[in-house]
């Protein structure tokens, strides 16, 4: 894990603690600090240099991550766009839990990629560096906001999460990735829903 990777993390939790205190000013601003994240998984999660390799790049996870980072600048620049907790209700409760998973990410990446539940995670961890423990945070934001946020923003987003999620369920092919492919069940999970329930703009 990256040294500094616990500046994004606290910055993650300002910006969330800001946009639930003040959502309707903060919603764009959220959006554009959304779309600055997926810029920064593209680049730091599959773009690499190697000695055996050189320059390395998953062109196909770049392309989708810019995508959504389109997507989220432009919803951001448009302003149509709000996240205003609108469809919090009994139903859709249970999603603020699995977020907050999400965000803690509890699991100590350096010994081998083990469950780690100490708290300190939530404020010291690095899901916030990371495409696959955040979407799903992302997408919850959404969800709860469906009725004021734009469809295809919700679609795409969650389309990609699937793909990128399904790929990384292969690490339960291996012992010492056993716990990734768990922790990655969210990821999976929450695009699915998201993706069928983008199909009206009803409540959920």
């Amino acid at each position: 894990m990256y040294p500094y990777a616990w500046t994004f993390q606290i910055v993650s939790l300002v910006m969330l603690m800001l946009l639930v205190l003040r959502r309707v000013t903060m919603s764009r601003w959220f959006m554009f600090y959304v779309g600055g994240c997926y810029v920064l998984y593209a680049i730091v999660q599959n773009v690499a240099v190697t000695d055996k390799y050189g320059f390395s790049i998953v062109t196909v996870n770049v392309v989708m991550m810019l995508l959504v980072a389109l997507l989220w600048m432009r919803e951001a620049w448009r302003g149509s766009s709000r996240l205003t907790f609108g469809n919090l209700n009994r139903r859709t409760a249970w999603l603020i839990p699995a977020a907050l998973f999400c965000l803690w990410w509890p699991m100590d990446m350096m010994r081998g990629a083990e469950p780690d539940f100490s708290p300190i995670h939530l404020f010291a961890g690095g899901s916030a560096m990371a495409f696959c423990p955040m979407t799903p945070v992302f997408l919850v934001l959404l969800l709860l906001s469906k009725e004021n946020i734009d469809l295809t923003l919700l679609r795409v987003t969650a389309l990609v999460g699937f793909i990128i999620g399904c790929y990384n369920m292969g690490n339960f092919a291996t012992d010492a990735g056993f716990y990734l492919g768990l922790y990655h069940l969210p990821l999976v999970g929450i695009s699915l829903y998201a993706l069928l329930k983008s199909k009206r703009k009803n409540k959920i």
